[in-house]
């Protein structure tokens, strides 16, 4: 069986294929805005990315020096 695999996390790496019962257990305790969310994703077959999402990743893309600057730029 193939697995997908995040390259930046590793997620799916570890070679054991998902259980649904669990799958089913982690999707049931989501609150009901994330499950309408996730049954979209299903639904379509992919995740649609916020621009939330967007600037995380962008952020996470930018050397050390740069991800310092940002947060000094943003008063965190």
């Amino acid at each position: 069986m193939l697995t997908t695999e995040c390259k930046r996390c590793r997620a799916g790496a570890d070679g054991s294929p998902a259980r649904a019962d669990e799958v089913l257990a982690a999707i049931t305790s989501l609150d009901e805005d994330d499950r309408r969310r996730l049954h979209r994703w299903m639904t379509r077959g992919r995740r649609v990315h916020t621009p939330l999402d967007r600037a995380w990743n962008s952020y996470l893309r930018l050397p050390a020096d740069a991800r310092d600057d940002i947060r000094a730029n943003l008063g965190t």
